[in-house]
């Protein structure tokens, strides 16, 4: 079915946020820029048994000419089941690895760089 603009503007005058279709998932922009974006996106709904799961996911680009970046990382389901949806937030632990080991890095340089620097003054 295809919506005509009229539609799509009086979509966006009940939305909170401007939302847009994108390869078939639903996007909500935060901040968007030609060679810079991060956005929150909605996988495509899947059904099991009685409910509805979709997944969503935090979306950062880069881009620039001839090539660009993608990250992307899950952050909740939506489980709808009779009209209800309930949002279950996901914890990514190996991001939370992946932070803990940069913070253990960077506080062993700078110990490291403080040990140096003591000894050359004495």
């Amino acid at each position: 079915m295809m919506r005509t603009t009229t539609d799509d503007d009086e979509l966006d005058e009940l939305r909170p946020e401007y939302y847009c279709e994108d390869f078939g998932v639903m996007t909500r922009r935060r901040y968007t820029n030609p060679s810079f974006s991060i956005r929150r996106q909605l996988g495509a709904p899947q059904i099991a048994g009685f409910y509805t799961i979709t997944g969503e996911s935090l979306v950062v680009m880069v881009r620039w000419p001839g090539g660009g970046l993608v990250w992307n990382t899950p952050i909740a389901l939506h489980v709808q089941r009779r009209g209800h949806t309930s949002v279950h937030r996901i914890v990514d632990s190996t991001r939370l690895v992946q932070l803990a080991l940069a913070l253990i890095i960077i506080a062993m340089l700078v110990w490291n760089g403080r040990q140096k620097s003591g000894g050359l003054h004495e």
